[in-house]
């Protein structure tokens, strides 16, 4: 009863992330997906903490936190990975994928090439 009752705050922490996230309280969002990932990593529940992970690496400006947000897609997508979650493990790599291309786009250098 108890784990349950653990499951369900951990799955209302990455909820409430995306709640504060559309009412436009993107520090509080981070935050409670970051407590999500805490929570579940001490529970043991890898898809919650992948799920967490996702929404973590997708919404941290890639601007100003290129190696977070490529840090959190990288843990989401071997979350997801390792557990069989195929079409969820493809969404966070091509999220990875789209970081690299995003930050190099955002370099003058990288135009260059």
């Amino acid at each position: 009863m108890y784990a349950m009752l653990l499951l369900c705050v951990l799955a209302s922490q990455r909820l409430r992330g995306s709640y504060y996230w559309a009412l436009g309280r993107h520090s509080k969002a981070l935050s409670k997906w970051a407590e999500a990932v805490e929570l579940g990593t001490k529970l043991g529940t890898r898809f919650e903490v992948a799920l967490a992970h996702y929404e973590l690496g997708r919404h941290v400006d890639y601007r100003s936190s290129d190696a977070r947000r490529s840090t959190h897609l990288a843990a989401a997508s071997a979350h997801f990975g390792d557990i069989g979650a195929t079409r969820l493990h493809r969404l966070a790599l091509e999220e990875l994928e789209l970081n690299h291309v995003m930050r190099d786009t955002d370099n003058p250098m990288a135009l260059s090439r």
